[in-house]
């Protein structure tokens, strides 16, 4: 029958269990009443019309009416329902006691009254309603003894106040039992209600952190039905969650076809060893799984990921689930490769800068001595040309090492502060006999170029070596373009080498319309020796120079080039805070002989010293050699005379150049210091040797070159 129709309970989070239990003992109850009152009020309409006693008909009828309403009329408010309940029990309990006196049904609706009270309304509603059933006893007994009230059944004062004792003992006792256990499980409710609300909310975050991450994450149940998918898992599969949630697609993440998971090796027990897949233990949990994967996906290009799968289990141990995360680690290994390509550029560029600078040491003396034997040769000697075909041979090699120690960081530089558009302006007309007639070199300059700091040399070298090569790159004829611009990054991220870049930059770009370059050569192209030309007709240093040079001066460079389509080259040079605007000065002629200015030649190699102590000594300055600095040192307190200038190595195992320099000047405080070396990056650069102030000469060096920079630096 629908009158017994229990309300469903709804959720514990959602709604008031209290209250909904509640709701369903009234319906229990009020069902309870409609059914039992049928009897008493059959009887009390034939007593009615017995004994003519309408009254209890008609109380009878309205309780029994109020009944029905108060279970069926689901639209009032359940506060009102109770107090219309709490009345029909009154009308029900004080009408049996007034007419048929204590051996009626009235003490029973009364206590039924305190228990509904109790129950419906809370521990002090029940409470309440005892004291109130305690003062309608008394009330009626008062009535009785004055003759009030007269009961039909004929029982005495005597028996009304034994049972009404007893009734209001057993009701509270009942009633207060009741109260403690009622209190006591809406307490218990109550907890439950917050831990469940709590967990939801858990449960809930979880769910939130899982598809706000970029990791893809999904959990299975302990049969492997995807319980929980999240939207980097869409991003991934291009399944959204309501199309695999309760199923077992997990394998859509990473494989085009059906094939197990981690997470379904663990719920299988299938350990690394046991599969043909590289699949390693991991330390997150025990028996959590991890590896790499290169895959294409179904919905996504081909990535690595790394995967971690993990058991699920729950507070006694038992497997119920696993979860797997799977995190695209792309980038990740683009970097690594970066990483292990420029510690290997950097390997070969540091052994290339040592064999570079041990080679200079032997070319300074080869071209030091063809020079001195050509300078006191006649022409006319058979012996003069095969003298100049060494000396240009040596020169040729220390070009060669001098494009080594740039790719390497290493190459001598004195930086100064130039507009590079005044620089290439300069140079145009010996790049374009560089790269011949066929092919057009146009010049497009940018407007208010700023300044940069670099050795102008390097900058003829960028260009000579790019220029070359897009003229290599050119079939027939071509047409090769530089142009300069300014260019500001605000914390960009270069897409070549991942680096981030700020600040303003000069960039210099030569582009060619030549065949270009495939993506497997451009991977290389900056590697010492790479070449893609034929035997003979380049050593693969020019990129490599180009590279060193750029990164010495703490720029970047960037490649685009498609085959068929032709090349470009960017060069980003920071700009330099210097106003003043330095520009490259030509050579002088060959300076007037020395009047036996003291020269202090301090310099490891001896055979170098010795070269250098014959081409001053010859040009009549006066040379004393040491081959240890604190030879030098000594020899300076025991000079007699000042000394004029110090020509002293960078690189010594018992002192570098700069600290002797400054224990002479000391001594004699006017003394000019000439530095030399092969390679400077870490001695010169770094520990600022090289200030615009401070004379320095390259190995190898001509004699006419060493002469020219003592006599230079001694007319300062």
């Amino acid at each position: 029958m629908k009158i017994f129709r229990l309300p469903d309970l709804p959720d514990c989070v959602e709604e008031d269990v209290i209250l909904s239990w509640r709701e369903r003992i009234f319906t229990i109850i009020f069902s309870c009443v409609c059914l039992m009152a049928v009897f008493p009020y059959v009887m009390s309409i034939l007593r009615a019309f017995r004994d003519q006693i309408w009254v209890n008909f008609i109380i009878y009828t309205f309780s029994y009416s109020l009944c029905f309403i108060i279970l069926f009329a689901r639209k009032i408010p359940f506060i009102i329902r109770n107090i219309m309940g709490l009345l029909v029990f009154y009308l029900l309990g004080i009408t049996a006691l007034v007419i048929v006196g204590p051996l009626g049904s009235g003490k029973i609706w009364l206590f039924s009254l305190s228990i509904h009270a109790c129950l419906l309304l809370g521990v002090y509603a029940g409470v309440a309603t005892l004291l109130i059933n305690s003062l309608i006893l008394i009330v009626i007994g008062f009535l009785v003894s004055r003759g009030i009230i007269v009961w039909f059944t004929g029982s005495h004062l005597g028996a009304w106040v034994v049972t009404t004792v007893t009734f209001i003992f057993l009701n509270g006792i009942a009633t207060i039992s009741l109260g403690i256990m009622v209190r006591a499980l809406e307490n218990k409710l109550r907890e439950e209600r917050r831990a469940a609300r709590e967990l939801k909310n858990s449960r809930a975050k979880m769910v939130q952190i899982l598809d706000s991450s970029p990791i893809a994450a999904y959990v299975l149940d302990d049969k492997g039905v995807i319980k929980h998918w999240n939207r980097f898992c869409e991003v991934i599969s291009g399944l959204t969650s309501e199309d695999v949630v309760g199923t077992k697609k997990q394998w859509s993440l990473l494989y085009e076809h059906e094939k197990s998971m981690l997470a379904d090796y663990i719920l299988a027990g299938i350990t690394p060893e046991k599969t043909d897949e590289e699949i390693y233990p991991s330390r997150l949990s025990e028996g959590a799984l991890e590896g790499t994967i290169f895959s294409t996906g179904s919905n996504s290009p081909a990535r690595w990921y790394f995967r971690t799968a993990v058991p699920l289990r729950d507070a006694d141990g038992v497997l119920n689930g696993s979860m797997e995360t799977i995190m695209d680690i792309t980038d990740l290994k683009s970097a690594e490769e970066r990483l292990i390509k420029a510690q290997r550029m950097e390997s070969v560029g540091r052994l290339a800068g040592g064999v570079a600078h041990d080679y200079n040491n032997i070319s300074s003396i080869i071209i030091g001595y063809a020079d001195l034997i050509l300078n006191d040769m006649d022409k006319d000697d058979p012996l003069y040309e095969g003298m100049t075909e060494i000396l240009n041979a040596a020169e040729r090699s220390s070009n060669i090492t001098g494009q080594l120690l740039a790719f390497a960081r290493q190459q001598p530089a004195k930086p100064e502060s130039i507009i590079v558009n005044n620089l290439i302006e300069d140079i145009l007309k010996m790049l374009r006999r560089l790269i011949g007639e066929d092919v057009s070199l146009e010049w497009l300059p940018g407007d208010d170029i700023w300044p940069i700091l670099i050795d102008p040399t390097q900058v003829d070298q960028i260009l000579a070596n790019l220029c070359v090569n897009a003229r290599d790159a050119i079939s027939d004829v071509g047409r090769i373009l530089i142009e300069t611009k300014n260019m500001s990054f605000e914390g960009e991220v270069l897409k070549d080498s991942g680096e981030e870049v700020s600040g303003d930059y000069v960039m210099l770009a030569v582009s060619d319309n030549g065949r270009g370059m495939e993506a497997a050569v451009l991977e290389n192209i900056f590697e010492p020796f790479f070449t893609t030309k034929e035997i003979g007709e380049g050593t693969g240093l020019g990129l490599a120079t180009v590279y060193g040079i750029v990164k010495q001066n703490d720029g970047f460079v960037n490649v685009y080039s498609e085959p068929g389509r032709g090349t470009t080259f960017r060069i980003y040079l920071k700009r330099s805070d210097s106003s003043v605007v330095l520009k490259k000065g030509k050579k002088g002629s060959l300076p007037p002989k020395g009047q036996e200015e003291t020269v202090y030649i301090v310099e490891d190699d001896k055979a170098i010293l010795k070269l250098s102590e014959k081409i001053l000594t010859g040009h009549g300055y006066r040379a004393l050699t040491f081959t240890s600095p604190f030879e030098a040192l000594a020899a300076c307190k025991e000079e007699g005379r000042p000394i004029d200038i110090l020509l002293t190595d960078v690189v010594m195992p018992e002192m570098n150049g700069k600290d002797l320099s400054r224990e002479v000047l000391k001594i004699f405080p006017h003394t000019k210091v000439v530095f030399m070396s092969g390679y400077t990056s870490s001695v010169i650069n770094e520990r600022g040797i090289l200030d615009r102030d401070v004379s320095f000469i390259g190995k190898p060096f001509s004699g006419r070159e060493l002469i020219q920079k003592i006599w230079e630096t001694l007319s300062v």
